[in-house]
């Protein structure tokens, strides 16, 4: 038995050795995504040209806002934290009550918004959450989208 100190692993050093991986980790990722992993945001052709968005009694528009953040959310869970252990799995009564009362122009919008916020294909990102018959069905509300 004859080690030094030096050359055993302790718990501290360890616990440094991990801190400084995912220090490593997030940088090299934050630099990825501002160099490389920009994402393309399409742009989606309103399919009547804006006439199947709503105007309320008041003047105001349908702002797809909130719409493309519940999908968020439904989908990746909250986004104000990167760990959150209550929102596992999907929320697809979310994702279906959003889609569900939607003109074509406005999950048009939807589409342009979610992308253009998140940098992330909407489309694709229900390809990795749903399956079988909720993924058919949230698909065949985009069936107007080219590609």
């Amino acid at each position: 038995m004859t080690g030094k100190l030096a050359d055993k692993v302790t718990p501290i050093r360890l616990v440094i050795g991990m801190c400084i991986a995912v220090l490593l980790y997030f940088l090299l990722r934050r630099l990825y995504r501002e160099t490389i992993g920009q994402y393309k945001a399409r742009k989606v052709e309103l399919p009547t040209g804006g006439m199947g968005i709503p105007v309320f009694s008041d003047g105001t528009t349908w702002s797809p806002l909130r719409s493309v953040e519940m999908l968020y959310e439904a989908m990746h869970g909250n986004s104000a934290s990167w760990y959150n252990p209550w929102s596992y799995g999907t929320d697809e009564k979310t994702i279906f009550l959003v889609l569900g009362d939607k003109t074509q122009d406005q999950l048009a919008a939807l589409l342009n918004t979610y992308e253009a916020k998140y940098q992330r294909d909407l489309i694709a990102d229900f390809k990795d959450e749903l399956s079988g018959t909720e993924l058919s069905r949230a698909l065949d509300y985009f069936s107007f989208v080219k590609g």
